[in-house]
């Protein structure tokens, strides 16, 4: 991903630490068919030693939502276009002040993960219309 050109990345740094306190991440996503958004699914990045399982109920529950939702259309993430997002509790709340509206969510249980009782890994799929 950190290679990949159609990627862009901008980092939020605390001014008075230097840290890195969050990240944003975009790319123009080209409008796929569902067969090319298959052997793109079937063919992702799952290096050795990967919890697959967990990934596919997590990222690849993600991925197939957002195959649905952009379907054929070219989507840029995070421009002044149509636009899709993934939300995190965190950053969830930034999001839907600035005209996102939640149109689906993931949401996995981790205790079969080995997470504690009732903690979950969940994410708000937004999209955004087009401004004038």
């Amino acid at each position: 991903m950190l290679f990949n050109p159609a990627n862009k990345y901008t980092w939020i740094i605390e001014s008075s630490t230097g840290n890195a306190v969050a990240y944003g991440w975009w790319q123009h996503a080209k409008g796929k068919t569902e067969e090319e958004r298959a052997a793109t699914y079937a063919n992702r990045y799952r290096p050795e030693g990967m919890n697959k399982a967990l990934m596919d109920v997590t990222s690849g529950a993600r991925f197939l939502k957002r195959a649905k939702l952009l379907n054929t259309r070219d989507t840029l993430i995070l421009k002044e276009l149509y636009a899709y997002t993934e939300a995190s509790k965190d950053g969830y709340g930034l999001y839907v002040k600035y005209g996102f509206e939640e149109v689906d969510r993931v949401t996995v249980d981790l205790e079969p993960w080995g997470g504690r009782p009732g903690e979950l890994n969940s994410y708000g799929l937004l999209m955004r219309a087009a401004r004038n």
